[in-house]
């Protein structure tokens, strides 16, 4: 991703800027192909969702859902680069959540999943339905008070 969204979000998560380079991170949505490799290959029982926070303020929300390729969808992640390289990603968007403080999303956080707004539960949902994986911690901010274990 690149554009003025990419440094919106590079800046929101915390200035994703090489150490010693300063050059600019690569920033980019949700790729639900390559997460759902990396749960099968690693065995993945549960995930973390983080960094929520960064995504608030953003009217809707990309999230990769397939590759297309030569008019084919592909769910699965290319086991060759050449196949990856020439493929596209299919997005399905959501629908954003507002921009909260940190005291506001420490507040959220303290009462739990059900306390985060519905944009938030409905994104997480979808994740955990694709991938058939709980997503059993979720941080809405950098305090560790903005954690939420399940």
């Amino acid at each position: 991703m690149e554009g003025a969204t990419a440094e919106y979000l590079r800046e929101r998560g915390g200035g994703e800027y090489g150490t010693t380079t300063r050059r600019p991170r690569r920033v980019g949505w949700l790729d639900l192909v390559m997460l759902r490799m990396a749960v099968r290959v690693n065995g993945l029982t549960s995930l973390a969702v983080t960094k929520l926070d960064v995504l608030g303020g953003l009217d809707r929300i990309p999230v990769c859902v397939s590759y297309r390729r030569n008019g084919e969808s592909i769910r699965e992640f290319p086991a060759s680069m050449r196949v990856l390289s020439a493929c596209q990603p299919v997005y399905r968007e959501f629908k954003g959540w507002a921009d909260l403080t940190e005291s506001d999303w420490i507040a959220t956080a303290k009462k739990g999943k059900r306390a985060l707004p519905e944009a938030v539960r409905k994104y997480l949902g979808f994740i955990e339905a694709q991938l058939k994986t709980p997503v059993r911690i979720i941080s809405v901010g950098r305090p560790r008070a903005a954690t939420i274990g399940r």
